[in-house]
Protein backbone atom coordinates (compact mmCIF):
# COMPACT_ATOMS: atom_id res chain seq x y z
CA UNK A 1 0.00 0.00 0.00
CA UNK A 2 1.89 3.24 -1.05
CA UNK A 3 1.41 6.47 0.48
CA UNK A 4 -0.22 7.47 -3.13
CA UNK A 5 -2.69 5.14 -2.51
CA UNK A 6 -4.05 5.56 0.94
CA UNK A 7 -4.06 9.21 0.92
CA UNK A 8 -5.83 8.91 -2.59
CA UNK A 9 -8.43 7.04 -1.22
CA UNK A 10 -9.29 9.42 1.53
CA UNK A 11 -9.31 12.24 -0.81
CA UNK A 12 -11.76 10.94 -3.26
CA UNK A 13 -14.13 11.96 -0.73
CA UNK A 14 -14.72 15.49 -0.42
CA UNK A 15 -16.14 15.59 3.08
CA UNK A 16 -12.29 13.76 3.94
CA UNK A 17 -11.04 16.36 1.79
CA UNK A 18 -12.28 19.44 3.24
CA UNK A 19 -11.23 17.42 7.05
CA UNK A 20 -8.15 17.36 5.39
CA UNK A 21 -7.90 21.49 4.77
CA UNK A 22 -8.94 22.09 7.88
CA UNK A 23 -6.87 19.91 10.26
CA UNK A 24 -3.90 21.32 7.96
CA UNK A 25 -4.99 24.67 8.65
CA UNK A 26 -5.28 23.97 12.67
CA UNK A 27 -2.07 22.72 12.54
CA UNK A 28 -0.35 25.93 10.63
CA UNK A 29 -2.25 27.86 12.99
CA UNK A 30 -0.70 25.89 15.59
CA UNK A 31 2.78 26.08 14.52
CA UNK A 32 1.95 30.08 14.44
CA UNK A 33 1.25 30.38 17.93
CA UNK A 34 4.16 28.14 18.54
CA UNK A 35 6.53 30.21 16.36
CA UNK A 36 4.88 33.71 18.26
CA UNK A 37 5.43 32.06 21.77
CA UNK A 38 9.16 31.07 21.04
CA UNK A 39 10.28 34.65 19.64
CA UNK A 40 9.11 36.13 23.06
CA UNK A 41 10.42 34.20 24.93
CA UNK A 42 14.02 34.38 23.03
CA UNK A 43 13.11 38.10 23.32
CA UNK A 44 12.49 37.73 26.96
CA UNK A 45 16.17 35.80 27.20
CA UNK A 46 18.00 38.26 24.92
Amino acid sequence: MSWHQTFGIWLDNPLTDWRVIKEAKNLLQAVGDLETVAKSALAKLT
